[in-house]
This record gives C-alpha cells, structure tokens and sequence, in this order.
C-alpha cells in the first residue's frame, strides 16, 4: 500500500506472477527449479489447481519503462501476460523440459509432493492489460522461453548465487528478524481420486482464457491458522 501523501502524483501498476534470474529462491520456478536441479522433488501447496499469468521479468522492465514514459498520473496500468498456467501444470512444463520422466502416477509422485494449502491463497491472478498495450507495450518473451532463460540460470548459478538458502527452499519458510526459518511441514503424496480430479482440472486449465478478464483474487481461507507468520512465497 502506498504511503505517499494524497496530492502526490503517482501511477499504479499490478503485475502478473513474473519468470526471473536471481531471485532467491522465493518464486515458483527459482524455487522448483533449485530443487529440481537438486534431485529433490518439489512440493506444491494445496491441489496444485491455483492458477498464475507468468510474465518475464525482462517484459516487465519494458512495461515499467513504457508506463514511465508513457503513462497518465493517476492511471492505474495492469502488467499481464496471457500465459495461464496451473501451479501443477508448471510442474509437468518444468520436468518435461529438464527431461525428468513423470508419464506415470508413480513417477510423477516422486516429483510432485503436496502439503497444506497456505492461508489465503488466492486461487488465481489475472489481469486485464489492453490500457498498457494500448500505450504500445507488447510482451516479447513467450512462456517457454522465459522458462528455459529461467530455469538455466538457475543450473548455472543458483548454488552458488546467494550461498546456502537450503531452508528457503522448505514449503513455508518464515522469517524471524534477520533469520529465515524452516518449515517442517507434512509432506504427502497425492492420491490417486486426486490425481484424476486434477487431471480435468489440469485439462480444463490449459484452454488459453478468452476475453478481458479484470483482476481477480479468490481467497482460501484457513480457519485454524488465524495468526499466520510471513511468510517467504509467492506461489
């Protein structure tokens, strides 16, 4: 939330989940993408069925750049892309590229781990970006590439980046004044009703969504975690 004073002139900007090199481990696709080129299988909060518009980091520059040129004090600009993908279908995108093999139930358990969903999770993020690409803006990197930059970056210099972020990697690291915490959640794997419910999710979810959506948030609430601590994530 801003805290400027309410005459100061100023432009708003939401943005799409973003695809980026050095972050520290707290997107999905630095995060998965460590612990894959680890060995270590990922873990997904909740069904995996939550949805994110992903955006490289790159056109989200450029878009930065268009509206500071460009852009209307007191207009609000959304940073979207059209990629809408599931967070298990970024699973499946991120094993088939490093060449894991998961055509199986079996195979894909032993990728794919689930725990708790995490409190308030918005099951999905879309923005409508037609006033931004009416100023000229257009994103220039698809998915896959903004993917494969991603994920190479990491092989390459993820371990040694930032030094050991081992606990960053956990499903719900929290932080503690300087300190990063990790969690100790239950990890399960997924049954096979689920798996096939998730499945027509994921099939369903894969149709490019038509249209100019508005932004939408839609909350999971978790009853029993009434006093969540922060919680390092963005999934």
């Amino acid at each position: 939330m801003s805290t400027a004073p309410i005459n100061t002139p100023r432009v708003s900007i939401n943005q799409s989940a973003k695809s980026s090199c050095a972050d520290a481990g707290l997107e999905i696709i630095p995060k998965f993408s460590l612990l894959l080129h680890r060995k270590q299988p990922v873990v997904l909060h909740g069904d995996g069925t939550p949805t994110r518009r992903y955006l490289f980091a790159g056109d989200a520059a450029d878009a930065f750049d268009t509206i500071l040129h460009k852009g209307q004090m007191g207009q609000i600009y959304n940073v979207g892309s059209y990629d809408e993908i599931s967070n298990l279908t970024l699973c499946s995108k991120l094993l088939t590229y490093l060449e894991i093999p998961h055509s199986t139930q079996e195979e894909l358990h032993k990728w794919v781990k689930h725990t708790r969903d995490r409190p308030f999770n918005d099951h999905r993020y879309a923005v409508d970006g037609t006033k931004l690409r009416q100023l000229g803006w257009e994103q220039k990197t698809s998915f896959a590439e903004g993917m494969r930059i991603t994920v190479d970056w990491y092989k390459r210099f993820g371990e040694q980046w930032w030094g050991d972020i081992s606990k960053v990697l956990t499903p719900f690291p929290t932080v503690e004044g300087t300190k990063v915490i990790a969690s100790e959640e239950p990890i399960v794997d997924i049954t096979e009703v689920c798996s096939m419910s998730l499945l027509v999710c994921h099939i369903l979810r894969e149709s490019p969504v038509q249209g100019n959506e508005e932004l939408s948030f839609h909350h999971s609430e978790d009853p029993s975690d009434s006093h969540p601590k922060p919680m390092l994530t963005n999934e």
